[in-house]
């Protein structure tokens, strides 16, 4: 008996592995070919003179923005630190006052052999003779007395001036002092004083002047003439020829204060000219100060 063997083949699947080195993405693949055409374009095209030259502005104009937005922080930064050390300057002051008006009222200098407050303020504190006189001042007419007279802080209506403010209204009247604001300057301030007594000598001239010319006789020395118009009649009633046209003007000069007073009879008639009219239309009287 033949016994037969059956062999089974056992068949296998090779699976290939993937390899590892990746293949490029598109996006990257893109990006390459992009850069590559930007350098070809770039090495066949170089930059202009104009296209370098407004690079070079807008960098320019970045960099003065950024420098500028950095000069105001510092500038605030030391505004506000300047602000805070003025009023403790400020506040100083006002003290340093109110003890030199104390040791000033109460001669407490003579403790000291001291002749008077200034030789104390500058000898001990190197204060000058005009501060210290401020000091005391700026106590007596702008200081509130306590309880026991002596001086410690300011009247209300001055509490919020500084000190050099102050100083500057130590001169002023009662009618220029309800002008004054806190929110002057100094300077403004000064020059509110200018102009207030400015005003002053004008309106004391301007009377001294008045009051000269009504005591000074009508009849008085006739003024000199030029440019050959004829001597200035004399008396008030006499008119000037002055005529339409403005030709003729009479031109009078003078030296001293009696040679203008003189010119009465022509201010008078000329002013006569002007209010009555006498066919005078184009009558004016003019006067030129110079020095």
């Amino acid at each position: 008996m033949t016994k037969t063997t059956k062999t089974g083949t056992t068949a296998k699947t090779a699976t290939k592995k993937p390899s590892t080195k990746a293949e490029p993405t598109t996006a990257k693949a893109t990006a390459k070919t992009v850069a590559k055409e930007t350098k070809d374009s770039t090495v066949m095209n170089p930059p202009t003179t104009d296209s370098i030259t407004k690079q070079l502005k807008q960098a320019e104009e970045k960099n003065k923005k950024a420098q500028l937005a950095e000069d105001r922080r510092l500038y605030k930064r030391f505004k506000c630190q300047i602000d805070k050390a003025y009023q403790n300057m400020e506040n100083s002051y006002l003290q340093t006052a109110f003890a030199l008006h104390a040791i000033y009222k109460n001669k407490l200098y003579r403790l000291d052999n001291f002749k008077n407050i200034y030789d104390f303020a500058k000898e001990n504190y190197t204060i000058a003779r005009g501060t210290c006189n401020n000091f005391i001042n700026i106590c007596e007419k702008f200081g509130v007395p306590n309880e026991n007279g002596n001086i410690m802080e300011l009247s209300p209506d001055y509490a919020q001036y500084s000190v050099s403010q102050l100083a500057v209204m130590l001169a002023f009247p009662r009618e220029l002092l309800e002008k004054c604001d806190k929110t002057k300057s100094v300077r403004e301030l000064k020059r509110m004083r200018i102009e207030y007594e400015n005003g002053l000598r004008t309106t004391a001239n301007a009377q001294a002047i008045e009051t000269a010319m009504k005591e000074s006789p009508a009849d008085s020395t006739e003024p000199s003439t030029a440019d050959g118009v004829a001597d200035a009649p004399s008396g008030g009633t006499t008119k000037l020829d002055i005529t339409e046209s403005s030709d003729n003007v009479f031109v009078c000069q003078a030296s001293t204060v009696e040679e203008l007073f003189s010119f009465r009879s022509i201010i008078n008639d000329t002013f006569h000219d002007i209010s009555e009219g006498n066919q005078k239309k184009n009558a004016r009287l003019e006067v030129r100060i110079v020095y």
